[in-house]
Protein backbone atom coordinates (compact mmCIF):
# COMPACT_ATOMS: atom_id res chain seq x y z
CA UNK A 1 0.00 0.00 0.00
CA UNK A 2 2.87 2.41 1.22
CA UNK A 3 4.72 1.17 -2.48
CA UNK A 4 1.28 2.03 -4.29
CA UNK A 5 0.88 5.56 -2.27
CA UNK A 6 4.73 6.47 -3.38
CA UNK A 7 3.77 5.20 -7.39
CA UNK A 8 0.92 7.90 -6.76
CA UNK A 9 2.91 10.50 -5.75
CA UNK A 10 5.42 10.27 -8.36
CA UNK A 11 2.99 9.79 -10.89
CA UNK A 12 1.54 12.84 -10.02
CA UNK A 13 5.50 14.99 -9.75
CA UNK A 14 6.10 14.20 -13.11
CA UNK A 15 2.52 15.40 -14.99
CA UNK A 16 2.96 18.25 -12.81
CA UNK A 17 6.54 18.69 -14.11
CA UNK A 18 8.10 18.89 -10.80
CA UNK A 19 10.10 15.47 -11.17
CA UNK A 20 13.33 17.32 -10.99
CA UNK A 21 15.31 14.01 -12.57
CA UNK A 22 13.04 14.58 -15.65
CA UNK A 23 11.71 18.05 -16.06
CA UNK A 24 14.83 19.79 -14.15
CA UNK A 25 14.81 23.63 -13.19
CA UNK A 26 15.07 26.42 -16.06
CA UNK A 27 15.35 30.62 -15.10
CA UNK A 28 12.51 32.31 -16.93
CA UNK A 29 13.27 35.70 -18.17
CA UNK A 30 10.75 38.12 -18.69
CA UNK A 31 12.03 40.07 -21.88
CA UNK A 32 10.43 43.29 -22.37
CA UNK A 33 10.19 43.11 -26.34
CA UNK A 34 9.56 46.25 -28.62
CA UNK A 35 8.83 46.02 -32.05
CA UNK A 36 11.10 49.33 -32.48
CA UNK A 37 14.22 50.74 -30.91
CA UNK A 38 13.23 53.51 -28.75
CA UNK A 39 14.55 56.88 -28.97
CA UNK A 40 17.33 57.91 -26.61
CA UNK A 41 16.34 60.10 -24.30
CA UNK A 42 18.72 63.52 -24.61
CA UNK A 43 21.20 64.69 -22.06
CA UNK A 44 19.09 67.80 -21.31
CA UNK A 45 15.18 67.19 -20.07
CA UNK A 46 13.90 70.28 -21.72
CA UNK A 47 15.21 68.71 -25.42
CA UNK A 48 12.51 66.75 -27.13
CA UNK A 49 14.04 63.25 -27.62
CA UNK A 50 15.20 62.84 -31.50
CA UNK A 51 17.23 60.09 -33.22
CA UNK A 52 20.12 61.81 -34.58
CA UNK A 53 24.11 62.43 -35.26
CA UNK A 54 25.40 64.37 -32.25
CA UNK A 55 27.50 67.15 -32.61
CA UNK A 56 30.56 65.23 -32.30
CA UNK A 57 30.10 63.56 -35.51
CA UNK A 58 32.97 63.75 -37.94
CA UNK A 59 33.81 62.09 -41.25
CA UNK A 60 38.20 62.26 -41.90
CA UNK A 61 38.89 63.19 -45.28
CA UNK A 62 39.79 60.75 -47.85
CA UNK A 63 43.08 60.80 -48.94
CA UNK A 64 45.10 60.96 -52.50
CA UNK A 65 43.98 57.80 -54.48
CA UNK A 66 41.96 56.55 -51.98
CA UNK A 67 38.05 56.28 -51.79
CA UNK A 68 37.31 55.61 -48.02
CA UNK A 69 36.91 57.86 -45.13
CA UNK A 70 36.35 56.85 -41.72
CA UNK A 71 32.57 58.37 -39.95
CA UNK A 72 33.44 58.68 -36.33
CA UNK A 73 30.65 60.36 -33.33
CA UNK A 74 31.83 59.74 -29.98
CA UNK A 75 28.69 60.75 -28.15
CA UNK A 76 26.11 59.25 -30.15
CA UNK A 77 22.54 58.73 -27.96
CA UNK A 78 21.44 55.48 -28.89
CA UNK A 79 18.86 53.21 -26.58
CA UNK A 80 21.42 50.29 -26.37
CA UNK A 81 18.76 47.77 -24.60
CA UNK A 82 15.83 48.24 -27.24
CA UNK A 83 18.68 48.59 -30.48
CA UNK A 84 20.30 45.39 -32.06
CA UNK A 85 21.51 47.48 -35.60
CA UNK A 86 22.40 50.36 -37.20
CA UNK A 87 22.71 50.74 -40.76
CA UNK A 88 24.45 54.03 -41.95
CA UNK A 89 23.74 55.36 -45.11
CA UNK A 90 25.22 58.20 -47.39
CA UNK A 91 22.64 60.14 -49.39
CA UNK A 92 23.88 62.66 -52.33
CA UNK A 93 22.99 64.35 -55.99
CA UNK A 94 25.14 62.98 -58.62
CA UNK A 95 25.93 65.48 -61.17
CA UNK A 96 26.49 64.57 -65.16
CA UNK A 97 26.95 66.44 -68.13
CA UNK A 98 27.39 64.90 -71.70
CA UNK A 99 26.22 66.17 -75.52
CA UNK A 100 22.40 66.50 -76.26
CA UNK A 101 21.28 66.84 -72.52
CA UNK A 102 18.72 68.88 -72.59
CA UNK A 103 19.78 70.15 -68.48
CA UNK A 104 22.60 71.35 -67.01
CA UNK A 105 24.38 70.11 -64.66
CA UNK A 106 21.56 66.35 -64.70
CA UNK A 107 21.27 65.69 -61.09
CA UNK A 108 20.17 62.03 -60.03
CA UNK A 109 19.69 61.06 -56.24
CA UNK A 110 21.96 58.37 -55.50
CA UNK A 111 21.26 56.84 -52.03
CA UNK A 112 24.45 54.76 -50.77
CA UNK A 113 24.68 51.73 -47.91
CA UNK A 114 27.99 52.82 -45.99
CA UNK A 115 27.83 50.27 -43.24
CA UNK A 116 26.33 48.15 -40.52
CA UNK A 117 27.31 48.28 -36.71
CA UNK A 118 26.09 45.92 -34.21
CA UNK A 119 25.10 47.57 -30.90
CA UNK A 120 26.32 45.75 -27.47
CA UNK A 121 23.84 44.82 -24.98
CA UNK A 122 24.42 47.43 -22.02
CA UNK A 123 25.32 46.09 -18.30
CA UNK A 124 21.73 44.91 -17.61
CA UNK A 125 23.12 44.33 -13.64
CA UNK A 126 23.67 48.28 -13.43
CA UNK A 127 21.06 50.78 -13.10
CA UNK A 128 20.29 52.47 -15.85
CA UNK A 129 22.72 55.07 -16.71
CA UNK A 130 24.51 56.76 -19.34
CA UNK A 131 26.11 53.98 -20.65
CA UNK A 132 22.68 52.73 -21.57
CA UNK A 133 22.18 55.71 -23.63
CA UNK A 134 25.80 56.30 -25.60
CA UNK A 135 28.18 54.72 -28.06
CA UNK A 136 31.00 55.50 -29.12
CA UNK A 137 30.62 54.76 -32.90
CA UNK A 138 33.29 54.92 -35.69
CA UNK A 139 33.79 52.89 -38.74
CA UNK A 140 35.41 53.09 -42.21
CA UNK A 141 33.63 52.96 -45.45
CA UNK A 142 33.72 53.31 -48.88
CA UNK A 143 32.80 55.19 -51.68
CA UNK A 144 32.30 54.31 -55.34
CA UNK A 145 34.26 56.26 -57.18
CA UNK A 146 37.40 58.83 -56.62
CA UNK A 147 34.98 61.76 -57.27
CA UNK A 148 33.85 64.44 -54.74
CA UNK A 149 30.52 63.73 -53.25
CA UNK A 150 28.17 66.31 -51.13
CA UNK A 151 27.22 63.80 -48.77
CA UNK A 152 24.28 63.88 -45.91
CA UNK A 153 24.29 60.53 -44.04
CA UNK A 154 21.43 59.06 -41.79
CA UNK A 155 21.38 55.94 -39.69
CA UNK A 156 18.19 53.07 -39.50
CA UNK A 157 18.09 51.14 -36.38
CA UNK A 158 16.81 47.73 -36.03
CA UNK A 159 15.41 46.35 -33.15
CA UNK A 160 16.90 44.21 -30.45
CA UNK A 161 13.93 41.86 -30.70
CA UNK A 162 13.03 41.10 -33.84
CA UNK A 163 12.84 36.96 -33.18
CA UNK A 164 10.38 38.00 -30.93
CA UNK A 165 7.99 38.82 -33.32
CA UNK A 166 5.87 37.10 -36.62
CA UNK A 167 7.90 36.70 -39.53
CA UNK A 168 5.09 38.09 -41.39
CA UNK A 169 4.64 41.22 -39.23
CA UNK A 170 9.14 41.54 -39.03
CA UNK A 171 8.89 41.26 -43.20
CA UNK A 172 8.04 44.86 -43.15
CA UNK A 173 11.19 46.85 -42.60
CA UNK A 174 9.19 49.87 -41.31
CA UNK A 175 7.67 47.88 -38.03
CA UNK A 176 10.86 47.03 -36.84
CA UNK A 177 13.03 50.29 -37.58
CA UNK A 178 13.80 54.03 -36.91
CA UNK A 179 15.62 56.27 -39.07
CA UNK A 180 17.43 59.52 -37.73
CA UNK A 181 17.67 62.99 -39.08
CA UNK A 182 19.97 63.82 -41.97
CA UNK A 183 23.15 64.84 -40.86
CA UNK A 184 24.70 68.23 -41.90
CA UNK A 185 26.43 68.02 -45.35
CA UNK A 186 30.22 66.44 -45.37
CA UNK A 187 32.16 67.38 -48.36
CA UNK A 188 33.75 63.59 -49.20
CA UNK A 189 36.98 64.63 -51.28
CA UNK A 190 37.76 63.70 -54.86
CA UNK A 191 41.15 62.20 -54.84
CA UNK A 192 42.51 62.08 -58.21
CA UNK A 193 43.22 64.75 -60.84
CA UNK A 194 40.57 65.27 -63.36
CA UNK A 195 40.83 64.07 -66.65
CA UNK A 196 41.86 67.39 -68.85
CA UNK A 197 39.40 69.59 -70.47
CA UNK A 198 38.86 70.26 -73.79
CA UNK A 199 38.29 73.76 -75.10
CA UNK A 200 36.61 74.28 -78.48
CA UNK A 201 37.28 78.30 -78.43
CA UNK A 202 37.92 81.12 -76.62
CA UNK A 203 35.99 84.93 -77.12
CA UNK A 204 36.38 88.65 -76.07
CA UNK A 205 33.02 89.52 -74.44
CA UNK A 206 31.53 92.81 -72.86
CA UNK A 207 29.62 91.93 -70.10
CA UNK A 208 26.78 94.58 -69.05
CA UNK A 209 25.83 95.07 -65.12
CA UNK A 210 22.04 96.21 -64.34
CA UNK A 211 21.77 100.10 -64.02
CA UNK A 212 22.66 101.36 -60.74
CA UNK A 213 21.59 104.64 -59.29
CA UNK A 214 24.60 107.11 -57.38
CA UNK A 215 24.25 109.68 -55.05
CA UNK A 216 25.02 113.66 -56.61
CA UNK A 217 28.37 114.43 -56.48
CA UNK A 218 30.41 117.56 -58.55
CA UNK A 219 28.51 119.40 -60.75
CA UNK A 220 25.40 116.04 -61.16
CA UNK A 221 22.35 118.14 -59.81
CA UNK A 222 20.27 114.57 -59.50
CA UNK A 223 20.99 111.25 -58.55
CA UNK A 224 23.07 109.49 -61.62
CA UNK A 225 22.00 106.68 -63.31
CA UNK A 226 25.04 103.88 -64.17
CA UNK A 227 26.12 101.02 -66.26
CA UNK A 228 29.37 99.51 -66.02
CA UNK A 229 30.76 97.36 -68.93
CA UNK A 230 33.18 94.49 -67.50
CA UNK A 231 35.06 93.11 -69.88
CA UNK A 232 36.29 89.40 -70.38
CA UNK A 233 37.16 85.99 -72.11
CA UNK A 234 34.20 83.41 -72.89
CA UNK A 235 35.87 79.72 -72.93
CA UNK A 236 33.58 77.16 -74.58
CA UNK A 237 34.29 73.82 -73.92
CA UNK A 238 33.03 70.32 -74.75
CA UNK A 239 29.89 69.05 -72.28
CA UNK A 240 31.52 66.53 -70.17
CA UNK A 241 31.41 68.40 -66.83
CA UNK A 242 31.49 67.50 -63.01
CA UNK A 243 33.79 64.57 -64.24
CA UNK A 244 35.29 65.06 -60.58
CA UNK A 245 32.10 65.68 -58.87
CA UNK A 246 29.67 68.14 -57.94
CA UNK A 247 31.44 71.84 -57.76
CA UNK A 248 33.65 71.23 -60.19
CA UNK A 249 34.75 74.80 -61.74
CA UNK A 250 36.94 76.47 -64.67
CA UNK A 251 40.20 77.06 -63.14
CA UNK A 252 42.55 79.97 -64.36
CA UNK A 253 46.15 78.76 -63.40
CA UNK A 254 48.20 81.52 -61.89
CA UNK A 255 51.60 81.56 -60.82
CA UNK A 256 52.38 81.84 -56.86
CA UNK A 257 54.69 84.60 -57.37
CA UNK A 258 54.03 88.00 -59.35
CA UNK A 259 57.31 87.85 -62.14
CA UNK A 260 58.06 91.35 -63.68
CA UNK A 261 58.73 89.48 -66.79
CA UNK A 262 57.51 86.78 -69.27
CA UNK A 263 57.66 83.09 -68.24
CA UNK A 264 59.77 80.66 -70.23
CA UNK A 265 57.12 77.99 -70.76
CA UNK A 266 59.14 75.87 -72.69
CA UNK A 267 62.00 75.57 -70.49
CA UNK A 268 61.31 72.11 -69.10
CA UNK A 269 58.55 70.80 -71.21
CA UNK A 270 57.78 67.69 -69.60
CA UNK A 271 57.39 68.64 -65.74
CA UNK A 272 56.63 72.60 -66.09
CA UNK A 273 53.34 73.93 -64.84
CA UNK A 274 52.02 76.12 -67.28
CA UNK A 275 50.81 79.56 -65.83
CA UNK A 276 48.22 82.15 -67.37
CA UNK A 277 50.36 85.31 -68.58
CA UNK A 278 49.67 88.45 -70.08
CA UNK A 279 51.34 91.17 -72.16
CA UNK A 280 51.10 94.55 -73.84
CA UNK A 281 48.72 94.44 -77.23
CA UNK A 282 51.45 95.53 -79.83
CA UNK A 283 48.85 97.53 -82.27
CA UNK A 284 48.44 99.98 -79.58
CA UNK A 285 50.03 103.01 -77.89
CA UNK A 286 49.15 102.56 -74.52
CA UNK A 287 50.57 102.17 -71.00
CA UNK A 288 52.83 98.47 -70.60
CA UNK A 289 51.96 95.93 -68.84
CA UNK A 290 55.21 95.65 -65.98
CA UNK A 291 54.22 92.54 -64.51
CA UNK A 292 52.81 89.29 -64.92
CA UNK A 293 49.27 88.79 -63.57
CA UNK A 294 48.34 87.03 -60.05
CA UNK A 295 44.85 85.47 -58.88
CA UNK A 296 44.27 88.86 -57.27
CA UNK A 297 43.99 89.97 -61.27
CA UNK A 298 40.96 87.86 -61.73
CA UNK A 299 37.77 89.65 -61.29
CA UNK A 300 35.59 86.66 -59.33
CA UNK A 301 34.70 86.25 -55.50
CA UNK A 302 37.18 86.10 -53.20
CA UNK A 303 36.31 82.89 -52.00
CA UNK A 304 36.93 81.70 -54.60
CA UNK A 305 40.62 82.45 -55.48
CA UNK A 306 43.04 79.47 -53.82
CA UNK A 307 46.43 80.34 -53.32
CA UNK A 308 48.63 77.35 -52.57
CA UNK A 309 47.37 74.55 -54.46
CA UNK A 310 50.26 71.71 -54.54
CA UNK A 311 50.05 69.51 -58.19
CA UNK A 312 52.04 67.00 -59.77
CA UNK A 313 54.01 67.80 -62.69
CA UNK A 314 53.27 66.30 -65.80
CA UNK A 315 54.61 63.00 -65.66
CA UNK A 316 53.27 62.01 -62.05
CA UNK A 317 49.87 63.67 -62.97
CA UNK A 318 48.88 62.03 -65.84
CA UNK A 319 49.69 58.52 -64.05
CA UNK A 320 47.42 60.03 -61.23
CA UNK A 321 44.69 61.13 -63.79
CA UNK A 322 44.84 57.32 -65.86
CA UNK A 323 43.80 55.73 -62.25
CA UNK A 324 40.63 57.67 -61.50
CA UNK A 325 38.07 55.41 -60.66
CA UNK A 326 39.98 52.33 -60.86
CA UNK A 327 38.31 50.22 -57.94
CA UNK A 328 40.82 49.19 -55.10
CA UNK A 329 40.59 46.18 -55.74
CA UNK A 330 42.29 46.22 -58.81
CA UNK A 331 45.18 47.93 -57.40
CA UNK A 332 46.84 44.66 -56.67
CA UNK A 333 47.76 44.43 -60.49
CA UNK A 334 49.95 47.39 -60.24
CA UNK A 335 51.80 46.42 -57.10
CA UNK A 336 54.23 44.28 -59.36
CA UNK A 337 55.67 47.80 -60.75
CA UNK A 338 57.77 49.35 -58.11
CA UNK A 339 57.71 52.69 -59.93
CA UNK A 340 53.86 52.81 -60.27
CA UNK A 341 52.58 56.33 -58.87
CA UNK A 342 49.52 53.64 -58.27
CA UNK A 343 51.35 51.66 -55.37
CA UNK A 344 52.01 55.14 -53.36
CA UNK A 345 48.65 56.21 -53.89
CA UNK A 346 46.60 53.23 -53.01
CA UNK A 347 48.11 52.81 -49.62
CA UNK A 348 44.82 52.56 -47.60
CA UNK A 349 44.09 56.05 -45.35
CA UNK A 350 47.87 57.25 -45.74
CA UNK A 351 48.47 60.32 -47.02
CA UNK A 352 51.06 60.18 -49.70
CA UNK A 353 53.92 63.17 -49.42
CA UNK A 354 55.28 63.48 -53.00
CA UNK A 355 59.01 65.16 -52.77
CA UNK A 356 59.45 68.64 -54.02
CA UNK A 357 60.66 67.82 -57.23
CA UNK A 358 58.03 66.47 -58.48
CA UNK A 359 55.54 69.17 -56.73
CA UNK A 360 54.55 72.53 -58.62
CA UNK A 361 52.79 75.26 -56.33
CA UNK A 362 50.14 77.57 -58.30
CA UNK A 363 47.41 80.02 -57.28
CA UNK A 364 44.05 79.53 -58.84
CA UNK A 365 41.08 81.28 -59.87
CA UNK A 366 37.55 79.51 -60.01
CA UNK A 367 35.15 80.21 -62.13
CA UNK A 368 31.65 78.99 -62.19
CA UNK A 369 30.46 76.72 -65.77
CA UNK A 370 27.07 76.71 -67.29
CA UNK A 371 25.66 75.23 -70.86
CA UNK A 372 24.97 76.76 -74.16
CA UNK A 373 21.73 74.44 -75.17
CA UNK A 374 21.91 75.88 -78.44
CA UNK A 375 25.47 75.10 -79.21
CA UNK A 376 25.58 71.99 -76.61
CA UNK A 377 29.01 73.36 -75.76
CA UNK A 378 29.69 74.27 -72.07
CA UNK A 379 31.45 77.66 -71.31
CA UNK A 380 32.93 79.92 -68.38
CA UNK A 381 32.99 83.67 -68.39
CA UNK A 382 36.68 84.50 -67.26
CA UNK A 383 36.96 88.00 -66.21
CA UNK A 384 39.95 90.48 -65.25
CA UNK A 385 40.15 93.22 -63.25
CA UNK A 386 40.79 96.78 -64.59
CA UNK A 387 44.20 97.29 -65.79
CA UNK A 388 45.84 101.06 -66.89
CA UNK A 389 47.16 98.87 -70.41
CA UNK A 390 44.46 98.96 -73.03
CA UNK A 391 43.13 95.57 -74.29
CA UNK A 392 45.95 93.61 -73.00
CA UNK A 393 46.80 90.34 -74.53
CA UNK A 394 46.49 87.02 -72.54
CA UNK A 395 47.44 83.55 -72.42
CA UNK A 396 45.00 81.57 -70.03
CA UNK A 397 46.19 78.54 -68.70
CA UNK A 398 43.04 76.66 -68.33
CA UNK A 399 42.17 73.28 -66.25
CA UNK A 400 39.34 71.46 -64.49
CA UNK A 401 39.04 72.87 -60.71
CA UNK A 402 37.54 71.00 -57.84
CA UNK A 403 37.74 72.86 -54.82
CA UNK A 404 36.90 70.00 -51.97
CA UNK A 405 39.78 67.58 -53.05
CA UNK A 406 42.78 65.93 -51.34
CA UNK A 407 46.71 66.75 -51.63
CA UNK A 408 47.81 66.99 -55.32
CA UNK A 409 43.92 65.85 -57.03
CA UNK A 410 42.67 69.66 -57.45
CA UNK A 411 43.72 70.62 -60.79
CA UNK A 412 43.39 68.38 -64.23
CA UNK A 413 46.34 68.50 -66.68
CA UNK A 414 46.50 72.39 -67.88
CA UNK A 415 45.42 73.39 -71.18
CA UNK A 416 47.52 76.69 -72.43
CA UNK A 417 45.69 78.27 -75.16
CA UNK A 418 46.71 80.80 -77.22
CA UNK A 419 47.16 84.47 -76.54
CA UNK A 420 43.99 87.22 -77.32
CA UNK A 421 43.21 90.45 -76.37
CA UNK A 422 40.83 91.77 -73.93
CA UNK A 423 38.04 94.29 -74.49
CA UNK A 424 38.49 97.34 -72.47
CA UNK A 425 36.01 98.24 -69.52
CA UNK A 426 33.66 101.33 -69.56
CA UNK A 427 31.62 103.20 -67.49
CA UNK A 428 28.64 104.83 -68.76
CA UNK A 429 26.71 107.57 -66.46
CA UNK A 430 24.14 110.04 -66.78
CA UNK A 431 22.51 112.46 -65.14
CA UNK A 432 21.00 116.34 -65.13
CA UNK A 433 22.93 119.47 -65.00
CA UNK A 434 22.13 122.80 -65.38
CA UNK A 435 24.48 125.25 -68.25
CA UNK A 436 24.03 128.63 -67.50
CA UNK A 437 23.16 131.08 -70.95
CA UNK A 438 23.55 134.55 -71.56
CA UNK A 439 19.89 134.69 -69.51
CA UNK A 440 21.06 133.89 -65.65
CA UNK A 441 17.52 133.85 -64.74
CA UNK A 442 16.81 130.68 -67.11
CA UNK A 443 19.20 128.53 -66.87
CA UNK A 444 19.00 125.38 -68.97
CA UNK A 445 18.60 121.60 -67.97
CA UNK A 446 21.02 119.23 -69.53
CA UNK A 447 20.93 115.11 -69.61
CA UNK A 448 24.49 114.99 -69.34
CA UNK A 449 26.15 111.25 -70.11
CA UNK A 450 29.68 110.59 -69.73
CA UNK A 451 32.40 107.69 -70.69
CA UNK A 452 35.15 106.49 -68.42
CA UNK A 453 37.70 103.78 -69.27
CA UNK A 454 41.72 103.32 -70.78
CA UNK A 455 41.83 104.11 -74.66
CA UNK A 456 44.53 104.13 -76.50
CA UNK A 457 46.43 106.71 -78.76
CA UNK A 458 47.40 110.58 -78.30
CA UNK A 459 46.67 112.97 -81.01
CA UNK A 460 49.47 115.15 -79.57
CA UNK A 461 52.35 112.46 -80.51
CA UNK A 462 50.21 111.55 -83.94
CA UNK A 463 48.18 107.96 -82.87
CA UNK A 464 44.65 108.37 -82.87
CA UNK A 465 42.14 108.00 -80.31
CA UNK A 466 38.96 105.90 -80.18
CA UNK A 467 35.84 107.96 -81.49
CA UNK A 468 32.61 107.85 -80.54
CA UNK A 469 29.14 108.31 -82.92
CA UNK A 470 26.10 109.52 -80.81
CA UNK A 471 22.67 109.03 -82.56
CA UNK A 472 19.47 109.88 -80.79
CA UNK A 473 16.19 108.07 -82.20
CA UNK A 474 12.55 108.95 -81.49
CA UNK A 475 11.33 105.04 -81.54
CA UNK A 476 13.26 103.88 -84.58
CA UNK A 477 13.59 107.06 -86.77
CA UNK A 478 17.49 108.63 -85.96
CA UNK A 479 17.12 112.16 -85.16
CA UNK A 480 20.94 113.46 -85.11
CA UNK A 481 24.54 112.43 -86.19
CA UNK A 482 27.85 114.00 -84.18
CA UNK A 483 31.13 112.49 -83.98
CA UNK A 484 33.31 112.97 -80.81
CA UNK A 485 36.35 111.73 -79.77
CA UNK A 486 37.13 109.95 -76.94
CA UNK A 487 39.74 110.96 -74.12
CA UNK A 488 42.98 109.92 -73.56
CA UNK A 489 43.95 107.05 -70.84
CA UNK A 490 42.47 107.89 -67.21
CA UNK A 491 40.28 110.68 -68.51
CA UNK A 492 36.62 111.20 -68.60
CA UNK A 493 34.40 112.13 -71.64
CA UNK A 494 30.89 113.16 -72.71
CA UNK A 495 27.96 114.95 -74.26
CA UNK A 496 24.76 116.93 -73.22
CA UNK A 497 21.26 116.58 -75.02
CA UNK A 498 19.14 119.57 -74.54
CA UNK A 499 16.05 118.47 -71.91
CA UNK A 500 13.54 120.19 -73.61
CA UNK A 501 14.68 118.55 -76.90
CA UNK A 502 14.15 114.98 -75.25
CA UNK A 503 10.95 116.49 -73.56
CA UNK A 504 9.58 116.80 -77.55
CA UNK A 505 10.35 113.32 -78.62
CA UNK A 506 7.58 110.24 -78.10
CA UNK A 507 10.31 107.99 -77.36
CA UNK A 508 13.91 109.07 -76.93
CA UNK A 509 17.12 106.50 -77.31
CA UNK A 510 20.61 107.16 -77.46
CA UNK A 511 23.08 105.06 -78.82
CA UNK A 512 26.66 105.32 -78.23
CA UNK A 513 28.91 103.37 -80.43
CA UNK A 514 32.62 103.60 -79.50
CA UNK A 515 35.16 102.79 -82.60
CA UNK A 516 38.93 101.99 -82.40
CA UNK A 517 41.41 103.20 -85.26
CA UNK A 518 43.69 100.34 -86.11
CA UNK A 519 45.04 102.07 -89.62
CA UNK A 520 44.05 102.91 -92.87
CA UNK A 521 40.08 104.74 -93.03
CA UNK A 522 38.09 102.17 -91.73
CA UNK A 523 37.00 101.97 -88.11
CA UNK A 524 36.85 98.98 -86.04
CA UNK A 525 33.39 99.33 -83.83
CA UNK A 526 34.65 98.30 -79.74
CA UNK A 527 30.88 98.23 -78.56
CA UNK A 528 27.51 99.75 -78.54
CA UNK A 529 25.64 100.99 -75.68
CA UNK A 530 21.73 101.79 -76.38
CA UNK A 531 19.60 103.42 -73.51
CA UNK A 532 16.08 104.36 -73.55
CA UNK A 533 15.30 107.61 -72.15
CA UNK A 534 12.31 107.66 -69.48
CA UNK A 535 12.28 112.18 -69.41
CA UNK A 536 9.44 111.73 -66.22
CA UNK A 537 11.64 109.66 -64.34
CA UNK A 538 14.81 111.37 -64.99
CA UNK A 539 13.32 114.72 -63.86
CA UNK A 540 12.32 113.22 -60.54
CA UNK A 541 15.60 111.38 -59.82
Amino acid sequence: MEINNLRSFFEQAIAQGQFWPLTPKKNLYLVHAVPKPLVASPKDPKEKPVFKFSQALTVEPRVTGGIATVLHDAELRVHRASTGRIDVYAEWDEHSDGPGLPVFPRKERRQHICFSSDIDLPDLTIAPDESHLTVDFAKRHEFPTTKHYAVRYHMVATTRYREYYDPQFTADSANITITSEKSDVFHILNTTPPPALEVVYVLPILIWEDPAIAQPSGSWESLVVERKVRRGLRVYMRRNWFLSGEDERLGVVFAQKASSTAIAIDADPEHQVAVTQWGTNPIWLTKALDRQPTVDDAAVDAQMRFSGIKIAKKGTMAAMAAQRDVPSSMAADDELNANSPLLKLRRADDQVELPPGEIETVNVAAFPVYCDFDKDLDYADVEFGETASYSPMVKLALARFQPHSAAYAHLSPITHWVFQSVSPERVLAYGIVTEMNEDPLRPTKQLRFTIAGIAPGDSRLGYRENSLEVLLFDGETPVSESQIPLSVPDKTHGFRIPMSFLESLKRPTVQIKEFEHVGGDTPRLAFVYTAAIDVDAIDQI
